[in-house]
């Protein structure tokens, strides 16, 4: 395993480590912000070629789920949902999700996830909800807390699967169903009244023509870079649907697409 160290980054490379599933961890040191992320592989050329400096040392892989722990905070998901990894942390009269962190699987605190939990808080109570590329499962979660009536998740990646499974145990979310597999695996001719896609935009423009099929009212999408919106929102189109609402953060964006 194979540590990264950069005091700088750069949008190309938060796509590249997101197309890796690899997750960034930003860490603050008195007041200086340092950027860290972990991999089995060595990323030497891509940093260079983005021309990012940063520091690089072997570590031991075992124990890397202590090890992940270490730099991970409790925060806030939503207005109304905060995401946990430990009990202790639960707010009183607050909601939370409780997750047990697996790598690259989805811990609350990027982004895209919080952009995504956000515009789906807004459309998921009462309805079926389709969470694509689910990892942790904590939109789903999110979804099932907030007053889903049944949700239904996948993701492409089996060891996620298992991560997810635990996650909907701890949360005690039985109207949650998960199976691994692709857009593909989805039954031809059913719709779910949400669908969320937290994903990259090249590859939620490759799946589009899937995900509005299977969208009975709402399609929640996130994981798209702002520098990226414009032409994405030019491709990503359907005449039975148009954008009613959008949401960025920090260098991200995501929408809601409406059945008109």
């Amino acid at each position: 395993m194979y540590e990264y160290r950069l005091n700088k980054i750069n949008n190309e490379l938060c796509n590249i480590l997101k197309i890796l599933g690899i997750d960034l961890i930003e860490e603050d040191i008195y007041s200086k912000t340092e950027y860290i992320f972990y991999s089995e592989n060595k990323l030497d050329s891509i940093l260079t070629s983005l021309s990012l400096e940063y520091s690089l040392k072997e570590v031991d892989s075992l124990g890397w789920e202590d090890k992940w722990k270490e730099y991970l905070r409790p925060g806030q998901l939503t207005e109304n949902v905060d995401y946990i990894f430990d009990t202790k942390d639960k707010k009183e009269f607050r909601k939370s999700i409780l997750i047990n962190p697996a790598l690259a699987f989805g811990t609350g605190n990027h982004p895209t996830t919080k952009i995504a939990a956000r515009l789906l808080e807004k459309v998921s109570a009462g309805n079926t909800v389709l969470d694509v590329g689910c990892g942790s499962a904590i939109l789903s979660i999110l979804a099932s807390i907030t007053g889903a009536k049944k949700v239904y998740g996948f993701d492409i990646d089996k060891i996620a699967m298992v991560n997810a499974k635990e996650n909907i145990l701890l949360n005690n979310c039985k109207n949650i169903c998960l199976w691994a597999g692709t857009t593909e695996s989805i039954r031809q001719n059913i719709q779910f009244d949400v669908v969320c896609a937290n994903i990259i935009s090249s590859v939620l423009i490759d799946i589009g023509k899937n995900l509005f099929k299977h969208t009975g009212k709402y399609l929640v999408v996130s994981g798209i870079l702002k520098s990226e919106m414009e032409e994405f929102l030019n491709k990503f189109t359907n005449s039975q649907f148009s954008v009613v609402e959008t949401l960025s953060i920090e260098n991200w964006f995501g929408a809601i697409y409406k059945r008109v």
